[in-house]
């Protein structure tokens, strides 16, 4: 699958979520095994079961892709039933760069 290098510098470039949520009640980490990049995501999940917040970091030196990566993780995640949130993988991720 093609990507339009553009767009990913652009969503590696977005920092309104790049950070954790102080409030985090959902947390996860990722290590690519080659590189090294380390990434975390948080999720605030509100009662209902509803993803209110989100945020990530991710290792300082890691490539544009990685980040536009988790930039439209958080994205996809947002506002979204927890469950759906869980159902987010690299196909969803894809078809958004």
């Amino acid at each position: 699958m093609a990507t339009d290098k553009q767009k990913v510098l652009e969503l590696a470039a977005d920092r309104q979520h790049a950070q954790l949520p102080v409030e985090a009640n959902g947390l996860g980490q990722a290590e690519e095994p080659h590189c090294g990049d380390l990434l975390r995501i948080g999720l605030v999940v509100n009662p209902r079961q509803v993803v209110v917040d989100a945020g990530f970091t991710i290792t300082e030196s890691a490539c544009p892709p990685a980040v536009a990566s988790a930039v439209i993780a958080v994205q996809l995640a947002l506002n979204k039933p927890v469950l759906a949130a869980y159902t987010v993988d690299w196909n969803a991720i894809a078809e958004q760069m």
